[in-house]
């Protein structure tokens, strides 16, 4: 399995803990909990961004000159 494969099952095990935690009352730990899958969402979003600058600018400058 890669690196985003984990990253996936990580925020799928995640996020119940989240809802459950907002439901019981506790704020600060799904706060917590937020942050963590924000942080494991970064990696995925960058690598994503990357590939698709090269697509993007061009038909920006087409575009808009």
């Amino acid at each position: 399995m890669t690196i985003p494969n984990y990253i996936t099952i990580f925020r799928f095990i995640l996020v119940p803990f989240i809802v459950m935690a907002l439901l019981s009352g506790y704020v600060g730990a799904a706060l917590i909990g937020f942050v963590m899958v924000s942080m494991a969402i970064l990696p995925v979003a960058i690598t994503s961004a990357r590939s698709l600058v090269p697509i993007l600018i061009p038909s920006l400058i087409n575009c808009c000159w």
